[in-house]
């Protein structure tokens, strides 16, 4: 892997010598596709590899330090921490398990009732738990015991776990805060967008994925097995929690407050980030708080996640300041193109798509892509964050094998019980409802007056 970056970085450099590129743009692009090429391969841990590519940045005189990290100065930085926190606060405080419990109880007594449960829950907790993954341990875990103690098959079993996991990716789109890290990312690149100006732009979108998701697993996964709720089961669960405990009041209370300022930021300008930290502030307080600790802040926050951010918004910051987001866009697109808007978000998807399937992580394909995409879709008169929205959808909808989007590839193997083989039969049906996604967004934006 380290043979093969060193070779494509400098074919790299070679190619880009008779192109108009300055000499910090092409070391930039050398650089980049060396930590590409690491990320990809897993070389390194992947935090390690984004600390490595900073440190080449600064060294190499590409870009400052305050540039590099101008991330942890926005409050988008601490949005992230903060939703970290409060998804801590939900999961160990026990709200998250008891919500779960009751909608399961009442919906779910047969396999389509419960995969359409799977898929209520993750849109229900996605409003109240800023990640994807405590939400998804949380449902496998009640899962888990539905596929133990009503003796299903390893398939059917396999068929409801890729359905927990699955269903986190629709769910993640709905709200700025219901994916903590790629969210946060996209908007950065995208020149900032507020709560409410994300729910504007993705709520409908994300519902409408959602939706079609739901509809094609029930076909593609057609359960041919008698499943029988062990509702008893759940019901001794549940009462086994009894009241909401002192934790959860607490909880629901800052989390409740959090969610209000978040819808309510157009009145009062107080930026989600700031509203995040300030409720995980308030989880941690002595009598109206104590259910986060110490430990949480070591343990409850993933600083890895934290550093790869950071790793790949330096990206989008040196590809702009040095020109080669601009070449990239030159490069991708080429110049005689309609002037159309919707055809030139069309392409940018269809280049999206592809790209994220050859390079697999979410992360790194907004952050090589989203530069350049802004910035053609700038010079044919679209908001910033339309086209970063665009290659948001296509990367993390893009799901051929477990490794395309974390989440999946989390779930794969023994916790979610499914493996490639799932994701592949579900790809056919990913890939159509994504186009549908994506020609309801342009057109949807067109609307609202983003072009």
């Amino acid at each position: 892997g380290v043979f093969v970056s060193i070779i494509l970085a400098i074919t790299a450099y070679w190619i880009t010598l008779p192109t108009p590129l300055t000499l910090q743009a092409q070391l930039a692009l050398v650089g980049i596709v060396i930590a590409v090429v690491w990320w990809a391969l897993s070389i390194v841990p992947p935090a390690f590899t984004a600390l490595g590519l900073i440190l080449y940045f600064i060294l190499t005189g590409i870009g400052t330090p305050e540039d590099l990290f101008g991330y942890w100065a926005s409050p988008l930085a601490w949005l992230m921490i903060g939703a970290f926190l409060i998804a801590q606060a939900v999961s160990e405080s026990g709200l998250a398990r008891r919500l779960a419990l009751q909608l399961m109880i009442h919906r779910a007594r047969s396999y389509s009732q419960l995969i359409i449960s799977i898929y209520a829950l993750n849109l229900l907790l996605a409003l109240i738990v800023p990640l994807p993954f405590p939400r998804a341990f949380i449902l496998m875990a009640l899962v888990r015991e539905v596929i133990r103690r009503s003796d299903l098959s390893p398939t059917t079993g396999a068929h409801l776990g890729f359905a927990v996991f699955a269903a986190s990716i629709p769910a993640s789109m709905l709200f700025l805060t219901s994916e903590a890290v790629l969210n946060t990312v996209t908007a950065s690149l995208g020149g900032g967008v507020t709560w409410m100006g994300w729910f504007e732009l993705m709520f409908l979108p994300g519902l409408f994925a959602s939706g079609l998701m739901l509809f094609a697993h029930l076909v593609v996964f057609r359960n041919r097995e008698t499943l029988e709720l062990d509702v008893d089961h759940l019901q001794t669960e549940l009462d086994a929690l009894g009241k909401l405990s002192i934790p959860e009041l607490k909880t629901l209370v800052w989390t409740g407050l959090a969610l209000i300022l978040w819808m309510t930021d157009f009145l009062h300008g107080i930026h989600p980030g700031w509203v995040a930290l300030g409720a995980a502030f308030g989880l941690a307080l002595p009598w109206i708080g104590e259910v986060l600790g110490n430990r949480d802040i070591s343990e409850g926050i993933d600083w890895s996640a934290l550093l790869f951010a950071t790793g790949a918004l330096a990206i989008g910051a040196v590809s702009e300041a040095t020109g080669l987001a601009d070449w990239l866009a030159q490069v991708f697109i080429p110049d005689a193109l309609p002037a159309s808007p919707i055809f030139i978000l069309g392409l940018m998807a269809v280049i999206a798509y592809g790209v994220h399937l050859m390079l697999g992580s979410v992360l790194v394909t907004l952050s090589i892509l989203g530069p350049p995409m802004v910035a053609l879709g700038a010079s044919a008169g679209i908001a910033p964050i339309a086209p970063a929205l665009i290659v948001y959808t296509t990367s993390i909808m893009g799901v051929g094998l477990p490794f395309h989007n974390l989440m999946i590839l989390v779930g794969a193997g023994s916790v979610g019980r499914f493996g490639p083989k799932e994701t592949l039969r579900f790809f056919p049906a990913i890939t159509l409802i994504t186009a549908l996604v994506i020609t309801i967004q342009i057109i949807y934006w067109g609307i609202l007056g983003l072009y």
